[in-house]
């Protein structure tokens, strides 16, 4: 199609469910549009028609010579960042040409900015580069961070973006004062994509448990996960023992450890016959969407396991691993009951069923699913419009 709108979608593309569902519903909404993203082809039917995969053979094999130059300044204990910057490295030099090679650029990487070890001056200039081509921020939390630098150095770079769309107040609130930032809740409860429930019809009721590794952001405590499976564990005892529900436990995922939280749960369990195991990628966006809705319960433990368990009204068990869990619980209802994944090993189990399930009513429903919708205004006026 001639005059095609093109955008460079700057995501989290590391088979990551919550993740990907950002993908689908963009590129769902605007069909129209070509949404180019830096993932090889191995990402090839997961989503929709007009995603296009812009690394190709070459572009692999350049990036893993520069991390092969990077492996070999950290042996030589050589300042990498200095001699090496990220601005010259060949990812983010095809990055650049994307962004501007695209009519506009979307970044939705909702925790895209967990500070990092080290943030150089040097990061900041390739941030700088980016973020100074029409850039389009959505459904993000800033944080969790450390210091004020890194807090002033963001508060420039999103000076310069065309607008920026935050899930929840704390991270609005730092920085209000800029004109171009706004507050509305997560995209995934704008999904309208549909389901599919794979298991048979006569299966019976099921209890379904998002695991999490804490691996996931880079701050792995062996004790904390320890006692969060640990935790998992007497919770499934107790609902085997006290119901016939089945237990179906999901990794979100498996590169980030999740999977392997699976197994090392189930290793400590005697008897596992009313209990199933899924992974995404191995099952599709949508059949874990199906797991989901037709559940009797949700005890979830990924961020967007709370966010699924809400939009579909399931009794949800909320187990967090970090702030911006809880930022968004408090926007949402102060009252929600939830658990901290460093108090677990003081937490019964009965009492956790008994007194930890929240079902969202319908109006407040209403309400998340109106707000994140107002995310998207700009685009449809841009992508919509232009496509009229």
């Amino acid at each position: 199609m001639e005059n095609q709108i093109k955008i460079f979608l700057n995501a989290f593309l590391y088979e990551n469910l919550g993740d990907d569902l950002f993908v689908q519903i963009l590129s769902h909404r605007y069909p129209d549009v070509e949404f180019y993203i830096m993932a090889e082809n191995k990402y090839n039917g997961y989503f929709n028609k007009n995603v296009i995969y812009a690394m190709n053979n070459y572009d692999i094999k350049r990036v893993r010579i520069d991390n092969k130059i990077l492996r070999m300044f950290y042996l030589l204990h050589l300042p990498s960042k200095v001699l090496f910057p990220g601005f010259l490295r060949y990812y983010n030099r095809k990055k650049y040409k994307l962004c501007q090679m695209c009519d506009y650029n979307v970044y939705v990487i909702g925790s895209g900015f967990i500070e990092p070890k080290e943030y150089s001056f040097f990061d900041y200039i390739a941030d700088y580069r980016y973020y100074k081509n029409s850039v389009h921020l959505l459904s993000c939390n800033f944080g969790p961070y450390r210091s004020k630098q890194y807090l002033n150095r963001h508060i420039k770079l999103f000076e310069l973006a065309d607008e920026i769309w935050f899930r929840d107040t704390f991270s609005y609130n730092l920085f209000s004062k800029l004109d171009n930032i706004h507050n509305a809740m997560d995209m995934v409860f704008s999904y309208n994509l549909g389901e599919c429930f794979f298991l048979p019809q006569n299966y019976g009721k099921y209890i379904l448990i998002s695991v999490v590794s804490f691996q996931k952001d880079g701050n792995y405590d062996s004790v904390i996960q320890k006692k969060y499976n640990d935790f998992i564990v007497r919770i499934i005892k107790h609902i085997m023992k006290t119901s016939n529900s089945k237990i179906i436990l999901i990794a979100f995922c498996q590169k980030q450890g999740d999977s392997e939280v699976i197994n090392d749960i189930l290793g400590e369990l005697q008897y596992k016959e009313r209990i199933e195991s899924y992974s995404y990628p191995d099952i599709s966006d949508k059949q874990i969407m199906g797991l989901f809705k037709n559940a009797e319960a949700i005890i979830a433990s990924r961020y967007h396991a709370m966010i699924i368990g809400l939009l579909y009204r399931i009794k949800t068990y909320i187990i967090s691993y970090s702030s911006k869990i809880n930022n968004v619980i408090n926007d949402i209802d102060s009252n929600i009951p939830y658990i901290d994944s460093t108090e677990l090993d003081s937490m019964k189990e009965d009492y956790f069923i008994d007194n930890y399930g929240y079902i969202i009513s319908e109006s407040k429903l209403s309400y998340l699913k109106a707000s994140a919708e107002k995310q998207f205004q700009e685009l449809d006026r841009l992508l919509q419009g232009d496509a009229e």
